[in-house]
């Protein structure tokens, strides 16, 4: 049975002891004008009964089946809030596409949301692709699109599936119809480390043991090339980064490194300014790779594989996410 919370508002005093006691769900709170205690998040409720216990007044009742507090614990710290990023960037319409690019650059993200009315999305490949055609001093609202969007009550899996199957790396998080947070590939990958979702299927989180190599693809390996020639390979290939060698240097070039050489006012046909980083080893642990690209905030990492420079990236570790089905409990 799903859990039930009643509150005597005859005995409640907003003392705030149930909602320190609800300190895993934060499903029970004290409304801020009426002083009485309320129930704002009923989804995440354990029925723990911890709110019940800590009312020194005895105002509350939980009916619930106690011996479900375990899987209803997991669903709730599945959820999409508890992951998001509550920083958003946004820009107005009429913004340039190059001022754009400038506060992505600045900002550290590779998106911009434009809240007017539906919330609209634009993001470094759309900066990009309007940079090759001579369109950078167009408003960007010309080449953002409605954001495809998730409620915060949503599970980590859910969000993983629809990035997946739309292919994309962000999704703005809406509370109550409002923008309250952004869930990146990034944040679903840590989010699998400390939970185990349930939503009709199950995610097992990534073996931390597991070999870099079985993450890292083949890509192209660029030498000194234009910004053009970087973004005709990449564009090519659906990718968002490849590998860079020049000499005994190994680095990446990725459509965010084009994004800023369009902020600082290059041209496409300058040459490219890849970022050089030491390569991980195909033989080295997962975890290794992802604390690295975590601390540097890197999506991308070379792999150095036997005679050959391989990549990973954050979308692949994210695809290789086991599932499993299971009874899901609401």
């Amino acid at each position: 049975m799903e859990p039930i919370v009643l509150i005597d508002l005859d005995r409640c005093v907003g003392c705030y002891m149930c909602q320190r006691a609800c300190a895993l769900a934060q499903c029970i709170e004290i409304n801020e004008f009426t002083r009485f205690a309320e129930v704002v998040r009923p989804e995440d409720c354990t029925g723990c009964m911890a709110c019940e216990r800590a009312c020194p007044y005895n105002c509350i009742i939980v009916l619930s089946d106690e011996s479900q507090v375990p899987i209803r614990a997991k669903i709730t710290l599945s959820r999409v809030r508890r992951y998001a990023s509550k920083r958003l960037v946004t820009a107005t319409p009429k913004l340039t596409v190059k001022a754009g690019a400038e506060i992505m650059v600045k900002e550290g993200v590779g998106s911009l949301l434009i809240p007017d009315g539906v919330p609209k999305i634009i993001t470094e490949t759309d900066v990009l692709e309007a940079w090759v055609n001579g369109k950078e001093s167009e408003p960007i609202l010309n080449f953002s699109r409605e954001a495809i969007t998730i409620e915060g009550k949503t599970t980590v899996d859910e969000a993983l599936r629809i990035m997946l199957e739309k292919g994309i790396g962000h999704l703005p998080v809406l509370e109550k119809g409002k923008l309250a947070g952004m869930i990146s590939l990034r944040d679903i990958l840590r989010a699998s480390t400390v939970s185990s979702p349930i939503n009709g299927g199950e995610i097992i989180p990534i073996n931390p043991r597991e070999l870099v190599g079985s993450y890292a693809i083949d890509v192209p390996i660029l030498g000194k090339v234009t910004n053009m020639g970087a973004y005709s390979v990449l564009k090519q290939r659906g990718l968002k980064a490849t590998v860079v060698k020049e000499g005994d240097r190994v680095g990446l070039i990725s459509i965010r490194d084009l994004t800023k050489a369009l902020a600082l006012g290059r041209s496409l046909g300058d040459f490219i300014e890849p970022r050089f980083v030491t390569p991980v080893s195909s033989k080295d642990p997962i975890f290794k790779a992802i604390a690295i690209m975590s601390e540097h905030n890197l999506r991308h990492l070379p792999v150095l594989q036997e005679d050959t420079i391989k990549m990973i990236s954050v979308k692949e570790i994210a695809k290789h996410v086991t599932w499993i089905q299971v009874k899901s409990i609401r």
